[in-house]
């Protein structure tokens, strides 16, 4: 979206005359750091439409974004002139006909908002396939200081996805880049098989996992650590999706896998146990003929924690 905002933004600097202040329609803080970041290279300060003297409330009665963005904008700029910017956005989804759409923020009324997800996510229940599709929509209305209004209007395609998409998508970031380095060190290096020095230099011996399959087939071995980080890549996107219905926060999701990940690495570590980390999920020289039943528990244990959580919030099973 930061792309269309900006060159609406930019096509008002050429087209109208430059005002030293933007008035953004919105009293979400949120929204109105985003824009300041995204349009910080216009050097104007942005203010909303509060600090810009408007008072009151905007009946938002349009049938589309496009609409309703322009009604905020044009409110606004009647009472206070100048340029004015404003944006409608909403969930459409296909196999309820396009709800909730324009009236998102509305839907339900004054319904909590994971109950309103609970209700969505219910109703697509029986979906499949395309029918699953749904997309993000936001429109920016922006109303010059002659009263010339410009739009943009972009859309963010998805999904309603289930557990099973959340934990090939963990897989999928983790594989990616993995096998695309692979396929640039093979283009890069010569196709052989390790040395000995080269075994001992890597550190692999006996005790570690498919010491003999990196001696005779280097590229299956690394495909194998490939498959093993990419299950590991699958439980920690389970276990960010437990996360985000159980907190709801969006930061709290980004970073509790990797808090995890960490937390548990410093803590096991420094009280001599750290064989049970999350690191050693994914360390090639972890000792399997003293652990390897360790490293089944681990892989085992976050499974079963990740698909408890989910089985007790079962009802929303599914997310965008």
């Amino acid at each position: 979206m930061a792309g269309y905002e900006k060159s609406c933004c930019l096509r008002i600097k050429e087209r109208g005359k430059v005002s030293e202040k933007i008035i953004f329609a919105t009293g979400n803080a949120g929204k109105l750091k985003e824009i300041r970041e995204i349009l910080k290279d216009l050097n104007r300060e942005i203010v909303t439409m509060r600090e810009a003297g408007f008072e009151g409330e905007i009946e938002e009665n349009g049938t589309t974004f496009r609409e309703n963005a322009e009604i905020k904008a044009k409110a606004v700029w009647e009472k206070t002139g100048g340029i004015v910017l404003a944006d409608d956005s909403g969930l459409v989804i296909d196999y309820l006909n396009g709800e909730p759409g324009v009236y998102s923020a509305r839907y339900l009324g004054d319904t909590p908002y994971e109950e309103k997800n609970r209700i969505l996510i219910e109703r697509v229940k029986d979906a499949k396939g395309k029918e699953r599709s749904a997309r993000f929509m936001c429109n920016i209305a922006a109303v010059l200081p002659d009263g010339r209004v410009l739009h943009t209007e972009a859309a963010m395609e998805g999904e309603i996805a289930k557990e099973a998409a959340v934990a090939a998508s963990g897989a999928a970031a983790v594989a990616c880049p993995l096998l695309i380095a692979m396929f640039i060190a093979a283009g890069i290096y010569p196709d052989k098989r390790p040395e000995k020095l080269t075994f001992l230099y890597a550190g692999i011996i006996d005790c570690h996992m498919f010491p003999r399959i990196f001696a005779e087939h280097p590229v299956c071995y690394a495909l194998l650590f490939t498959l093993l980080d990419a299950v590991f890549g699958g439980i920690t996107g389970l276990v960010a999706m437990c996360f985000a219905r159980w907190c709801g926060s969006r930061f709290s999701t980004i970073m509790a896998p990797f808090a995890l990940y960490v937390f548990t690495g410093v803590m096991f570590e420094g009280r001599g146990i750290g064989t049970w980390s999350a690191m050693q999920m994914v360390n090639p020289l972890q000792n399997v003929v003293t652990y390897r039943y360790q490293m089944v528990t681990m892989y085992a244990a976050v499974s079963a924690a990740a698909l408890v959580l989910i089985y007790i919030w079962h009802r929303r099973r599914d997310i965008l």
